[in-house]
């Protein structure tokens, strides 16, 4: 991704292409797949879309690793991108997606670093939510790989999960299989949407609560953005306690600089 870059960039301006350029990928286990897709206009220059075809087959040729993560208006994405990886914002995160996260996830753990840093920011909230929605979009994986980013388990969970299966006892396919379960199931956190109801929501906390000490975990996170999601988890966990599966231990309720609330209430095992 990271590589390709510049190159991307200089290929949509030379041509004079990027109102009309969307770009798209697919991570698969075995191939990172970049659709390129060009509206092609009455009066589009016929040489600059061959060019556009030439110059993308050398770069691609010349690149040892994957793309963008999810992408549409191609000309913001990519300023976006190209601010991002020029700032000195998560750069120890960076370093670490790119040497340590498996290859076909490392374009998705990018687009979720800078869905987080605008989230924080909230400079431009359509592009937040645009970035989240084609996330979601290319796969479930991409979903959960956002919102896991958003919600900080990269630094709480992941990279200490690195930091001791892999520098200190050397294993790293265990790594890759906890991590691979992680990102599928995260087996200690639970988000909510406004689209779940309350049964549903109990009865997942209650499925991690009872399943999570088996990976070496106390604690399940339940996690919310915005009013209304805010009110049904405040219902819903005093539920599961009054049950006696958990006790909550911290219920963190924030106003964001959006207008919206964030909840995280966290669950110790007993």
């Amino acid at each position: 991704m990271l590589d390709l870059l510049p190159g991307l960039k200089t290929i949509i301006e030379k041509v004079g292409l990027s109102d009309s350029l969307n770009l798209f990928s697919n991570n698969t286990q075995k191939n990172n797949i970049l659709n390129v897709n060009i509206n092609i206009q009455p009066g589009t220059d016929p040489k600059a879309l061959a060019e556009v075809a030439v110059e993308m087959k050398k770069l691609i040729r010349g690149s040892e690793d994957g793309f963008l993560g999810v992408t549409d208006k191609s000309e913001t994405t990519l300023e976006l991108i190209d601010g991002y990886e020029k700032s000195d914002v998560d750069v120890e995160q960076r370093k670490f997606v790119m040497s340590c996260i498996p290859q076909r996830d490392r374009s998705l753990w990018m687009s979720a670093l800078i869905l987080r840093r605008q989230f924080k920011l909230m400079g431009n909230k359509e592009e937040v939510w645009r970035i989240k929605g084609d996330m979601s979009r290319s796969s479930s994986r991409g979903k959960n790989i956002a919102n896991l980013c958003t919600a900080g388990y990269l630094e709480s969970h992941i990279i200490p999960l690195y930091e001791h299966v892999v520098n200190e006892k050397h294993d790293e396919q265990q790594f890759i299989d906890i991590y691979s379960m992680i990102v599928s199931d995260f087996p200690f956190a639970v988000f909510v949407s406004q689209l779940r109801s309350d049964t549903e929501i109990n009865a997942e906390i209650v499925e991690k609560i009872e399943t999570v000490g088996q990976y070496g975990w106390k604690m399940v996170k339940v996690h919310g953005i915005g009013e209304e999601n805010v009110k049904k988890i405040q219902r819903v966990v005093l539920q599961v306690q009054d049950e006696k599966k958990a006790e909550i231990i911290s219920t963190d309720v924030d106003s964001h600089r959006s207008g919206g609330q964030i909840i995280a209430v966290t669950f110790n095992l007993k």
